[in-house]
């Protein structure tokens, strides 16, 4: 799809992948994509992780750096574009708490300014917020 599709850069979530699986996916789809994922480092494939995957047809692989802010959470991707400039695209997965988000939030900025990365040109992720306990699966309060 990403070739059929033209997607250059694929951004995903709860890739619940350890080093092992990513390699295997890396070498079945090494020949039209590359696979960057930022996973928890005790227990990657039951928690979270955040990652891209990049369409090597669309995005030369040797101009890009992944940056790990938070593991399994927050990742930048500096990807050259179009070999004129960088773009900057930070990758989020807040925690399903809400209460945990201003101090989340907090971590990622002191993480991307202590790496000394530019302010990101795009962010994307899944912030886990909701309005109301019914737009949960299964309803809860958080």
């Amino acid at each position: 799809m990403m070739h059929t599709e033209k997607i250059a850069i694929l951004a995903i979530w709860e890739a619940h992948l350890d080093q092992n699986m990513t390699e295997e996916l890396g070498t079945s789809f090494e020949k039209n994509s590359k696979i960057l994922i930022s996973a928890h480092p005790d227990n990657p494939q039951a928690l979270a992780g955040v990652g891209f995957v990049i369409n090597k047809q669309l995005i030369e692989p040797d101009e890009l750096d992944l940056y790990e802010l938070i593991p399994r959470r927050a990742a930048i991707l500096k990807v050259r574009w179009l070999r004129l400039s960088t773009a900057t695209i930070l990758n989020i997965y807040t925690p399903n708490n809400r209460g945990e988000h201003t101090n989340f939030w907090a971590k990622v900025i002191t993480a991307r300014k202590a790496k000394h990365l530019p302010e990101p040109d795009f962010i994307l992720g899944d912030f886990n917020v909701t309005e109301d306990a019914i737009d949960r699966m299964p309803p809860q309060v958080r």
